[in-house]
């Protein structure tokens, strides 16, 4: 709607895990190099961290857009509300395993077997499958986290590849650790840290490039309010600017104050909730 007016090639504050559109803050490139050391390495698991808005799903999906294609399948799953066979079970069908039978596969050694099999084709194939796990610190069943590490190591004393990148709260690295099984074979730990204000203001310089203008409509004290209003969070960056762009099409603002920021905050807080 308001693409045309400010001179956009696109939409730049959208928060569709649009790779493209990827800031590479030091954290969050610090966080994106070990999630790929740990897969193209074969390190076998890694755990990502972080605060509500501060764009963990959104990395992985970069990660995924820069992996090459030997790394594939990537299977993503959402908190699995399943208990720890049916994890599997799961796991296993994503992976394309076949059951013949699925009364008799439904023990986690016997979905296991599968599993190796279809790995053994999935390697034969040049492929080395990447599973990553979405809001995984809902997962407090200790059954579910026993089963990944169960997984984890069938495909280690095979010699098989498999990544495992669980993805979620800070308090998803607690679940982990009382899980030794699992605990134990996670070498990478990575949190996401709040923009700086100055990256801030980069990161929407970053992405008004991207859409295609070289100048930016936000005077220097709307940037500024951005460290105040949004907290680093990207997510809400995106839902301020977004808002204030559209303020100043409707209201056919030459720029942007803070006054306007201020505003779209006020909006934000009454309509949603974060």
């Amino acid at each position: 709607m308001y693409g045309d007016y400010w001179n956009l090639g696109c939409l730049p504050f959208e928060n569709n895990g649009d790779p493209q559109f990827f800031f590479r803050a030091p954290s969050h490139e610090a966080a994106l190099l070990k999630l790929q050391y740990v897969i193209e390495q074969g390190k076998g698991a890694a755990v990502l961290v972080g605060g509500h808005g501060l764009g963990k799903t959104y990395l992985t999906l970069v990660l995924e857009s820069e992996l090459s294609e030997q790394y594939r399948p990537v299977m993503r799953l959402m908190f699995p509300r399943l208990d720890g066979a049916q994890t599997l079970r799961l796991i296993a069908r994503r992976l394309g395993a076949q059951f013949n039978d699925p009364q008799t596969n439904s023990r986690p050694e016997q979905i296991i077997a599968l599993l190796e099999d279809r790995l053994r084709e999935l390697a034969d194939e040049g492929q080395r499958p990447v599973l990553i796990i979405d809001d995984a610190h809902l997962i407090e069943s200790p059954e579910v986290l026993q089963s990944l590490a169960l997984l984890l190591n069938a495909a280690q004393v095979c010699g098989l590849s498999l990544s495992l990148v669980l993805v979620g709260q800070p308090e998803l690295l607690p679940h982990v650790e009382r899980v030794p099984a699992l605990n134990d074979r996670i070498p990478v730990r990575t949190a996401l840290q709040p923009l700086s204000g100055q990256e801030t203001s980069e990161y929407i310089h970053h992405r008004l490039h991207v859409a295609g203008l070289d100048t930016c409509m936000f005077d220097a004290e709307a940037l500024h309010s951005f460290t105040t209003l949004a907290k680093g969070t990207p997510r809400r960056i995106n839902q301020l600017c977004d808002l204030a762009l559209l303020v100043g099409y409707a209201d056919r603002l030459p720029s942007l104050t803070d006054a306007e920021i201020e505003a779209a905050a006020i909006e934000l807080t009454c309509v949603s909730v974060d």
